[in-house]
C-alpha cells in the first residue's frame, strides 16, 4: 500500500534528520529501519517466495522468505547510507538504478511504478550535479536512508508485481 510506504518513508526521514542534527543511537536507527521494512511488507503482502535458477527451476524459500525480504529492505536502506560518503556514488546509483526500475516498470505496463521511479531518478540527477568530485553537498542520513529504503521496497514491489525478475534490484 502506497500510504503505508509514504508513512514509513516519512518516519525514516524524520529519524534520519534528527540523527543528522543531533545523535540517534545505532540501535534505535536499526529498529526504525526494521519497522519500516516490516510495515511495507505487511501492507503489500510482500515476500520473496523463491529464487529461479537456470536449469534448476525455482528454489522455494518457505517461511524464510519473510526474513529474506525483511533483511533485503533493511540492507538496501543502510547500503545507501554507506555510499553517501563517496563523491557521486549514491547519487549516481540512484539515477542509474531508479531509471532502470522505471524502464522495466514501463515495459511491464506498470505506469504508477514507472512514474515513481522516474521521478526519483530525475530528482537525483539534479542533486548529482553538485555531488560529483569535488562534492559540494551530500545526501546525509535524511537523504540516503529514505532512498535506500525506496530502492529495496520498490525493488520487492516490482518483483511482486512481476515487473522484473528477482535478480533485477540487486
Amino acid at each position: 500500500d502506497l500510504l503505508v510506504t509514504l508513512v514509513a518513508l516519512t518516519v525514516l526521514a524524520g529519524v534520519s534528520l534528527w540523527d543528522d542534527r543531533h545523535h540517534v543511537s545505532p540501535v534505535l536507527r536499526l529498529i526504525t529501519h526494521g519497522l519500516a521494512a516490516a510495515a511495507v511488507m505487511w501492507a503489500g503482502d510482500l515476500t520473496i517466495t523463491g529464487f529461479s535458477f537456470p536449469f534448476f527451476g525455482v528454489v522455494a524459500l518457505g517461511h524464510s522468505s519473510y526474513a529474506f525480504t525483511f533483511l533485503f529492505i533493511v540492507w538496501m536502506t543502510n547500503l545507501y547510507n554507506f555510499m553517501d560518503g563517496s563523491d557521486g556514488l549514491a547519487g549516481g546509483m540512484t539515477v542509474i538504478g531508479f531509471a532502470a526500475y522505471a524502464v522495466a516498470a514501463a515495459w511491464a505496463e506498470e505506469p504508477e511504478l514507472a512514474t515513481t521511479c522516474l521521478s526519483i531518478a530525475a530528482a537525483a540527477a539534479a542533486f548529482l550535479v553538485f555531488n560529483f568530485h569535488p562534492a559540494r553537498i551530500f545526501l546525509g542520513d535524511v537523504g540516503s536512508i529514505p532512498l535506500g529504503f525506496l530502492a529495496g521496497a520498490l525493488g520487492v514491489v516490482g518483483w511482486n508485481d512481476e515487473a522484473w525478475p528477482l535478480w533485477f534490484p540487486l
